[in-house]
């Protein structure tokens, strides 16, 4: 993947979570895929590659991540994606949509963690993939949330990164939001890096 500054590099624990939907069976069901915060385009097109006949929407807040992920899909030859731009904070985001699937890699680092960060990450990668205020780390989550209860097929599943010291803090958020079978995945280091529920 093409990865130049300012677009958020692809870390080890996306490639594992993608590895493990990739192998779980509900994935050979889902035809219709929905990306939130796509950024390179990785997680979109590494979908998209593996089952050419799915269908994958792939979203994201900043015209140059979006451009730089169109990039990506096109030296990859991948043609089974539609990009669009949404700030899903701000847009009221009513696609007259559903999908079986719905996964997103959102910004979930608290912003008093900054300073702990390599110097490369804090001026290279863009601070709205990463960071989010102290008194509100879950806050895409609620919005993902909430767009999956819309948006999801009943029985579609919802799969989020997470970050692993609050990975028990976001499921409690997905439970309260009515989502079941959640499940928390490992990372290849064996930290809780992501959550799958279903709708």
């Amino acid at each position: 993947f093409h990865t130049p500054a300012h677009v958020l590099i692809p870390r080890p624990s996306t490639e594992a979570m993608v590895d493990a939907l990739q192998n779980a069976p509900f994935f050979k069901k889902s035809k219709h895929i929905l990306d939130i915060g796509t950024g390179s385009g990785c997680i979109a097109i590494s979908l998209a590659k593996k089952a050419k006949e799915k269908k994958v929407t792939a979203i994201d807040i900043c015209p140059y991540a979006l451009a730089i992920a169109k990039k990506n899909g096109t030296l990859l030859k991948t043609e089974n994606i539609e990009w669009a731009l949404h700030d899903i904070l701000k847009d009221k985001f009513s696609p007259k949509k559903m999908w079986d699937l719905i996964i997103s890699n959102p910004p979930y680092i608290p912003l008093d963690e900054r300073e702990s960060m390599a110097p490369h990450v804090k001026e290279k990668e863009p601070f709205h993939a990463l960071f989010v205020p102290n008194n509100k780390p879950l806050l895409f989550y609620e919005k993902i949330a909430e767009i999956g209860k819309k948006h999801l097929v009943e029985g579609g599943h919802l799969v989020v990164e997470v970050h692993a010291r609050l990975a028990a803090n976001t499921k409690n958020l997905l439970t309260q939001w009515g989502y079941k079978n959640l499940t928390i995945g490992s990372d290849l280091e064996g930290f809780p890096r992501w959550i799958i529920g279903e709708k």
